[in-house]
């Protein structure tokens, strides 16, 4: 920046703050640029000799007083005003490699304006150079992804078995992929017909869009989502359990992992300790959820129970120190035994009952109010 100087005072030092207002840099007798500035920016100007012509000023520094300040405050304000994630993320093949969609921002009228995408195949190189790194002891940092802002509507990722896709018709996952005809065979998880009835969908490969699997319960969006996730836990967990209690027989020791079928146990009950029912709920889902909370409440309180049982060293115990105790036991068996009794005075004409004694779960009032109500206790 320049500021025209008067002939008669060379010496002078002038510091002048200049705002919203437009200066005229005066660099010779017919060339003038003007600009305008928006922050507030102190200008130093030492001292000129005499021999200086009025039309060439030099200027040694330009020192912003409020630069920073107006940065930082611009940069969390951007962050407040930040777009929270995409509930559902798709995968995308975009020209630099796969891609995640993090955050979309759309015009008024649905298009995409901007999308925030996370390259997968790409890793930033950070600050720290490569000798600075060797020399360190320190383990190097760690690498920030790679981020793409683009307005163009990619494609999606080529779908595999196993992978959720989203539909016409709501979420799924690729059961089988016909190679003749490009046609993919997709079951719905967002919904089910009568009777727990699955649908299954045969879609063409544009109909199909790869998005990231539910991973935590915040991101199940309907009951039959939660079940699902609920009744793996419990299959892994039993299996484990099961593994368990063979090595065990065997007279091996079962001291690895011993508490990993309880988390898992902890995890299905969690997962639908608290569902919210929907008019789409009917009595099928009512009574899956009613089975799951009362073999794996019934399970973990065994499971807890052998594993305090199965502590035989001072050290051990103190690993256990608040994380299994025996009011979580307790806890445990008396929430499957409170749902026991509630199903009980339902009454034998209940259609809950009457759909627990149907496969999958075939339990009869024997079982039900007898094998489970001991093993409550």
């Amino acid at each position: 920046l320049a500021t025209h100087i008067r002939r008669d005072r060379p010496e002078e030092q002038r510091d002048r703050t200049i705002g919203r207002k437009k200066l005229s840099f005066f660099l010779g007798e017919h060339q003038c640029c003007t600009m305008s500035t928006t922050a507030t920016t102190t200008i130093t100007r030492a001292s000129l000799n005499g021999s200086h012509s009025p039309r060439s000023p030099k200027l040694d520094a330009i020192v912003p007083t409020s630069s920073k300040r107006k940065t930082t405050n611009s940069h969390h304000h951007h962050q407040q005003q930040r777009a929270p994630l995409d509930k559902i993320q798709y995968y995308l093949q975009t020209p630099y490699g796969r891609g995640l969609t993090l955050r979309t921002t759309r015009h008024a009228d649905g298009k995409i304006q901007m999308r925030e995408i996370e390259l997968l195949d790409w890793k930033t190189t950070t600050t720290t150079t490569v000798q600075s790194a060797k020399n360190s002891l320190a383990p190097p940092p760690p690498r920030k992804p790679a981020i793409l802002h683009s307005c163009v509507d990619f494609p999606s990722v080529e779908p595999q078995v196993g992978d959720s896709v989203m539909t016409a018709y709501g979420k799924g996952v690729v059961q089988v992929i016909r190679s003749e005809t490009k046609l993919y065979q997709v079951q719905l998880i967002h919904w089910r017909l009568a009777q727990r009835g699955r649908v299954t969908c045969y879609l063409n490969s544009d109909a199909v869009k790869v998005i990231r699997p539910a991973e935590k319960l915040y991101e199940m969006t309907t009951v039959w989502e939660k079940v699902d996730y609920a009744t793996q836990k419990k299959a892994q967990a039993t299996a484990l359990f099961t593994q368990k209690q063979q090595r065990s027989n065997e007279g091996e020791s079962t001291s690895n992992n011993k508490q990993e079928a309880l988390q898992l146990y902890a995890a299905a009950i969690e997962a639908v300790k608290y569902v919210q029912h929907s008019p789409q709920s009917d009595n099928y889902v009512r009574a899956d959820l009613v089975a799951l909370l009362i073999t794996c409440s019934n399970n973990a309180a065994t499971c807890a129970l052998q594993v305090l049982a199965n502590t035989t060293t001072e050290q051990e115990t103190q690993k256990l120190d608040g994380i299994v105790t025996y009011k979580q036991i307790i806890s445990y068996s008396q929430n499957a035994l409170n749902l026991i009794l509630a199903l009980e005075s339902k009454g034998p004409d209940s259609k809950l009952r009457a759909i627990l004694r149907r496969p999958p779960h075939n339990f009869s009032d024997a079982k039900l109010f007898g094998q489970f109500v001991v093993k409550s206790y």
